[in-house]
Order: C-alpha cells, then sequence, then structure tokens
C-alpha cells in the first residue's frame, strides 16, 4: 500500500510538473501571439503610412543590434541592479580609441552610437558620444599571385587577347626585373604580380591557426604589428613570417 501511494505521489508530481510546462508553453504563446498583435496594429498607425492600402514594416532591427552597447556593461559586469553604475560609467567613457574596418562604419559603430545616444536623453550616460576616436585598419590582402597569359596555340598572348588561358607560376618561377617581374625560364616574358582580397573562391585563405601551429602566436603578432602603417592596405607574405 505504501509503495502504491509513493508511485501515485510520484504520478501526481510528474503531472504537476507537466501542467507547469504546459502552462509556460502557453504563456510563451500569449507572448508571442502578443508581439504579433503589436506589430500588426502598428502596422495600421495612420500616421506612419502615408496612402492606402499599405502597411509599414516594423521588424527592421537586425538581431545582433542589441548588443551593440557591450562596451558599457564592460564596465561594471556583475552589475544586477543596473546597466552601469554612474560612477564608473562617467570614469571610463568615452571609450579613447576604436579600432575597426570599414564594415564597422555602417554595422556595429551605426548601432552603438544609435543606442549610445538613445541611453544619454535616458541619463543612463554621460557623454552624447560612445568613442572618442575612430581608426580603420588597413586589409591584409593574400600572397602575391604571378601568372602570364597563353593564347590558343600556345604563344605568349598580349592583354588584349579575348581568347587568353592565365597561368599561375609559383614565387620560385620568376625574376625580378626592374619594376617588375619575367619568367626565370624566358625572360622575354613578362609575368603580372598581384595581391588579391582573400577570399575561399580565390583559395588565398590564411588561416592564422596554420601560421601559430608552424611559426608560433608571438611571430605572427610581431609580424603583423611590422607589416606597416595600420591605416595601409598590406600583402601578406608567409615567407616574411
Amino acid at each position: 500500500s505504501c509503495k502504491q501511494q509513493a508511485a501515485n505521489s510520484k504520478l501526481q508530481t510528474a503531472s504537476c510538473k507537466q501542467q507547469a510546462a504546459n502552462s509556460k508553453l502557453q504563456i510563451a504563446s500569449c507572448k508571442q501571439q502578443a508581439a504579433r498583435r503589436f506589430h500588426e496594429l502598428l502596422r495600421r498607425v495612420r500616421l506612419w503610412v502615408a496612402g492606402a492600402p499599405a502597411r509599414r514594416e516594423t521588424s527592421t532591427m537586425p538581431q545582433w543590434a542589441g548588443s551593440c552597447w557591450y562596451y558599457l556593461r564592460f564596465i561594471d559586469p556583475g552589475n544586477s541592479a543596473a546597466l552601469v553604475d554612474k560612477a564608473k560609467e562617467q570614469y571610463w567613457m568615452p571609450v579613447d580609441l576604436y579600432v575597426g574596418g570599414a564594415e564597422h562604419a555602417v554595422l556595429h559603430l551605426l548601432y552603438a552610437r544609435f543606442w549610445h545616444k538613445v541611453l544619454y536623453d535616458l541619463g543612463v550616460v554621460s557623454t552624447k558620444e560612445p568613442f572618442g576616436r575612430l581608426v580603420s585598419q588597413g586589409m591584409i590582402l593574400g600572397e602575391v599571385e604571378y601568372s602570364y597569359l597563353v593564347s590558343a596555340d600556345g604563344k605568349v598572348a598580349r592583354d588584349d587577347d579575348p581568347h587568353a588561358t592565365v597561368v599561375k607560376v609559383s614565387e620560385a618561377e620568376v625574376d625580378k626585373k626592374g619594376d617588375g617581374y619575367v619568367l626565370r625560364s624566358d625572360p622575354s616574358v613578362r609575368v603580372t604580380a598581384r595581391a588579391h582580397k582573400m577570399s575561399k573562391s580565390r583559395g588565398n585563405v590564411i588561416n592564422p591557426d596554420d601560421v601559430v601551429q608552424e611559426f608560433g602566436g608571438d611571430s605572427l603578432r610581431l609580424y603583423e604589428m611590422f607589416m606597416g602603417p595600420l591605416r595601409d592596405t598590406k600583402v601578406w607574405s608567409t615567407r616574411g613570417v
């Protein structure tokens, strides 16, 4: 009888847990329905729509845009009562230097400034701008690629030959001559040397993990620091490492 009562008690507990889970699902469903209803109502606000029939798109914010104020949370990550302590915010902000590529100017930087200005209007932060100075680093291109053109009959082709085929050669197969390069086996053949943006389609991506594995992390960091001015576009060279 005791075992039966214990079993019934377990069943009742399981039933209660299931009811609680169903209740949570119902609450989540209600929230989703409310959100959809809210967006639907916003779409129909007459002040937002010029003319009819029309619906204004309300879901326009990228999912990651809401995390663009992370630099504020870094100041006071353990604060459970406020986004950031006012004294700490006034001490650390604004960020002195923001280093980011051209893509950042229209992505993270744009949204970070937007959220920061909203927080400034609300009195949460003390500065109108989140970053004091912006520096965009130059792009690191892939290894230099050497090539020359060959016509259909196998002879060296001119640059304006529409039927020419590109023949790629390695650095060991070319020699430097004046301002350009020539084929070592035939110095009369001028070789084009050009570095391209790293991309999977070109197959010229340099994996930092491979460089670290072969040369070490400090060697990689040191080489990158001495490739040239921060803002300039630079060409990668594994032999240079």
